[in-house]
């Protein structure tokens, strides 16, 4: 099946969505930063994030799955560290709460560490060690998620674990480099966009009943699941999920996959000041020269550039700003209908 692509001004869509956000009941401030979170991860590239999320999010909100008025809290806190529940509010809004107050304690302590409790989908964790890197700071962000599962444990083919994101963010003289990436082969939000628009997947994404590789993306939510990180080595990709269910579902007390009926996410949120450990000046030269001793390596037939972490993102969002987000024509119809019900005519 041919898939027909849309470009929408990124400005257009981001108006369409936080609107619709609004819609489901969310006061501005908040429908703007999920709105803008969501835009930010198509302007990225993944539209696996991205605006297509929206008719998922209409349901969780009529079924009190989100709490669009919702605010987070601080359960407790010392110094460096902070429990903080998400009381089921919109995932980038406990998100950035959550960073925010890290940040503040990194500044003041150097170091933090964050766990978070009961938000709602917390989309790209990358932005989120981005806005710390962007300050100069270090951070990682571990993420689980409740109330549904995707991915079979090594060995299993009954699902028990969910993507379980692992973000790391670091601070340059340019855009920070931005490690961002998912425990399974793949984010399962490419596997929903594939079953969208009507597509296949490629072989490695999904494996069915018996544990083989189908390319019918259908099968990871009727009875299949997403492949581990790591293929034939795919241990590999079960150890960090089980790494990050207990490091962020678990040390939270927001729990991890079907042990937990309601869905959401959980972070780790761990901080650091460069200047801990040394001269952080001293750090980005360092940093620099691992730039330059990384891109001079030698290249495979066909590679222009070898290029670091996020450094990819950044120039599809450049190219994003200038054309226009590319809008494929399942999620268009998605979004047209959607938008149609509410009111909301959705961009032309």
């Amino acid at each position: 099946m041919t898939t027909i692509m849309t470009r929408v001004p990124a400005e257009a869509l981001l108006g369409f969505t936080t609107t619709v956000i609004e819609a489901f009941g969310t006061p501005s401030e908040s429908a703007r930063l999920v709105g803008d979170h969501l835009v930010e991860a198509n302007l990225a590239g993944h539209d696996s994030h991205g605006v297509m999320r929206l008719p998922q999010y209409q349901e969780h909100a009529c079924k009190g799955v989100v709490k669009p008025t919702a605010q987070p809290s601080v359960l407790r806190e010392s110094q460096a560290i902070a429990v903080v529940d998400g009381q089921h509010a919109w995932g980038p809004v406990v998100g950035h709460f959550a960073m925010d107050l890290a940040l503040q304690k990194t500044r003041r302590q150097m170091m933090a560490a964050i766990s978070v409790r009961h938000a709602h989908h917390v989309g790209r964790v990358g932005p989120y060690v981005a806005k710390a890197a962007d300050q100069g700071y270090v951070a990682m962000v571990f993420c689980n998620g409740t109330g549904a599962a995707r991915v079979a444990p090594w060995g299993g083919t009954g699902i028990r674990l969910s993507t379980n994101p692992i973000a790391i963010g670091v601070p340059t003289d340019d855009d920070p480099l931005v490690v961002d990436f998912a425990t399974t082969a793949v984010a399962e939000g490419k596997v929903r966009l594939a079953k969208i628009n009507g597509t296949e997947v490629p072989l490695g994404w999904v494996v069915d009943t018996e544990g083989n590789y189908s390319r019918d993306p259908n099968v990871a939510y009727e009875c299949g699941a997403l492949a581990p990180l790591g293929a034939d080595q795919g241990h590999k990709g079960y150890c960090l999920a089980a790494a990050t269910d207990i490091l962020a579902g678990l040390l939270s007390g927001g729990g991890c996959g079907l042990m937990v009926p309601h869905i959401g996410n959980n972070l780790l949120i761990q901080v650091m000041d460069p200047d801990a450990f040394g001269s952080a000046q001293e750090f980005r030269e360092q940093l620099a020269a691992y730039r330059r001793y990384l891109k001079s390596a030698r290249r495979r037939s066909g590679v222009e550039e070898i290029l670091l972490p996020g450094e990819l993102e950044a120039q599809r969002r450049e190219k994003n700003l200038r054309y226009g987000i590319a809008i494929a024509s399942g999620v268009r119809g998605q979004l047209q209908q959607l938008g149609q019900k509410l009111g909301i005519p959705f961009p032309g």
